[in-house]
């Protein structure tokens, strides 16, 4: 919820606030945790996290914050749409890595059988 509160929406960017923002220090009591974490806990917890949201936006209508009309729906439905771009972007990021470095690995075996 603080990624989405302060733009932060990829997995990188939230590790990266991790490592220098003393606010995220506190709220998660030291823990840095790495993109393929944030990532993971994402990827784990979405229908969670989306709950989540949604009762946070409930909270905001109760307490007058937002009204819920039409510019309220827009704004949610275009951050879940870069939400979404940027998660999809993290997890093709994340299988191109891990492809390149099973092809490492895949080559130095191949070099000692090779000798």
């Amino acid at each position: 919820m603080y990624g989405y509160r302060h733009g932060l929406l990829s997995s990188h960017k939230l590790h990266q606030a991790c490592q220098v923002n003393v606010e995220l220090w506190w709220l998660l009591k030291g823990l840095k945790p790495s993109p393929q974490n944030i990532l993971c806990f994402r990827k784990n917890n979405a229908p969670a996290l989306k709950k989540a949201l949604q009762h946070f936006v409930l909270l905001l209508k109760e307490w007058q914050l937002i009204d819920g009309g039409t510019k309220t729906k827009l704004i949610s439905f275009y951050n879940a749409a870069v939400a979404f771009r940027e998660l999809l972007g993290d997890t093709v990021n994340h299988l191109r890595h891990e492809t390149h470095a099973k092809v490492q690995a895949l080559g130095c075996h191949l070099k000692g059988i090779g000798s």
